[in-house]
């Protein structure tokens, strides 16, 4: 999403928010292109009805009845006006990318211990733009635990799910859940995940770092 969606310049409330809706309006249309292949084949069944709906109008309407059942309620438009809930107006790409760079930005010694070519070249292509920034502050953080240098992209966009979630209130569960959906229905290596990785920083501290270094979190 373009950071002028996201913060338009002399707008008030009332037009950010209009902007954010027409956003996620817009994420509707290919919300079910953009799950995670597992939730894809586990909500197969659910979905099939989509196949044989005449038009977009139609489909727009049974997705949208359908995620709200799923999700048990609504995004609250006004929540839009913090950032963090915001997350849910990206597709599936740009919204794993940002949450990995939560994570690393929290625990920013891990980039600096990732010496394995593959897993080196993979988060650099995941985290895009943010690569750069974030190795820059990598020089001063702590320096990762055994094992978590060699976990992948998807592995740090679960623990910047978990990162995530600490930052919602309870009236943003719909949005947890619709952001949910893009990661696995199992985590990869739980067990692993399920130790932790103790941050070094707070969420403020890791966005405020982000910010200084001209990283517009989450869009």
């Amino acid at each position: 999403m373009d950071t002028s969606l996201a913060e338009p310049g002399g707008c008030d409330a009332s037009a950010r928010l209009a902007a954010w809706a027409q956003a996620f309006e817009s994420r509707l249309q290919d919300l079910v292109q953009q799950l995670d292949p597992s939730w894809q084949a586990s909500l197969a069944p659910e979905l099939a009805m989509l196949d044989h709906l005449p038009d977009d109008v139609s489909r727009r309407r049974f997705i949208t009845r359908w995620l709200r059942h799923r999700c048990r309620g609504w995004p609250q438009l006004h929540r839009w006006l913090e950032p963090s809930p915001r997350l849910v107006l990206l597709r599936r790409g740009p919204m794993l990318r940002q949450l990995c760079t939560l994570a690393l930005a929290r625990r920013p010694g891990v980039l600096r211990c990732v010496v394995e070519r593959r897993a080196r070249q993979a988060l650099k292509e995941a985290l895009g733009p943010n690569h750069e920034p974030l190795r820059l502050l990598s020089v001063s953080g702590r320096a990762a635990p055994d094992g978590v240098a060699e976990w992948s992209p998807l592995h740090w966009a679960c623990v910047g799910y978990d990162d995530w979630v600490d930052m919602l209130r309870a009236e943003d569960r719909p949005v947890r859940r619709i952001v949910r959906l893009s990661l696995p229905q199992k985590r990869p290596d739980a067990p692993l995940l399920r130790r932790g990785v103790l941050a070094e920083r707070s969420v403020p501290q890791a966005l405020q770092a982000l910010h200084e270094h001209e990283v517009a979190w989450p869009c």
